[in-house]
């Protein structure tokens, strides 16, 4: 998670503020910052099939590829949350049967999803389909996010708050108001597609910019101490 904080923003000089902060001087300040996430899920779908001139074959041939592709999903040790969800649909081609079997798998490990595909590309071949890998956002993700970058706004206000502080020999007290104004989320230009693009880079073309901006409204008080 990179972040950056935002020194612009419109400050006042401090002021009484007579009606809702009798006889206290006060900074009146403003405070922004943007945050950087990546996806911290990625999604990826196996498929396999199989055609017979009897159901019942069709459906073991399709069985033990799936369950040798569970298998080696289980020998991966895929820590944190793992969601697998396998389909089944049976077809009738003429005198045959064909039957189609999937695997979707969702993790929070990218490094495992590629030791998982090189697996099954060593030893299935050209017995299973490998879609791309899908990456996006959990919903925690996007909250710890948010929080994070409003905690650097928060940051960037008390700052400015100093400094006008310190420039009116003042320290910047505690927090009389704190308030935010604005809490976006926009998705980075995603990448051109690249057939060899790393894993990397097509996870970064999924990430998402978090920005906060916050106003605030600060004590200043006399003295070397500033009030926490």
């Amino acid at each position: 998670m990179e972040a950056c904080g935002d020194d612009g923003g419109n400050t006042l000089s401090p002021t009484k503020v007579p009606n809702t902060y009798s006889n206290i001087h006060v900074a009146h300040v403003e405070g922004s910052a943007e945050i950087l996430i990546e996806p911290d899920v990625v999604e990826f779908l196996f498929r396999v099939e199989s055609i017979k001139d009897k159901a019942e074959d069709a459906k073991q041939s399709v069985t033990k590829r799936i369950d040798y592709l569970l298998q080696i999903i289980r020998n991966a040790n895929i820590k944190g949350d793992v969601t697998v969800t396998t389909n089944r649909l049976l077809q009738r081609t003429g005198e045959q049967f064909r039957l189609i079997g999937e695997v979707l798998v969702q993790c929070d490990a990218e490094q495992k999803y590629e030791e998982i595909i090189n697996i099954i590309v060593e030893k299935l071949e050209s017995g299973v389909t490998i879609s791309e890998p899908h990456f996006f956002h959990s919903s925690k993700s996007i909250q710890e996010g948010r929080q994070h970058a409003l905690k650097l706004a928060v940051s960037s206000a008390r700052s400015k708050a100093q400094e006008i502080a310190l420039s009116s020999g003042q320290q910047a007290g505690q927090a009389l108001i704190v308030e935010e104004k604005e809490s976006r989320i926009t998705r980075v230009k995603p990448l051109p597609p690249n057939l060899w693009e790393s894993i990397s880079k097509k996870r970064f073309s999924q990430a998402h910019e978090i920005q906060s901006r916050v106003v605030a409204v600060y004590e200043l008080t006399p003295g070397n101490k500033c009030k926490e």
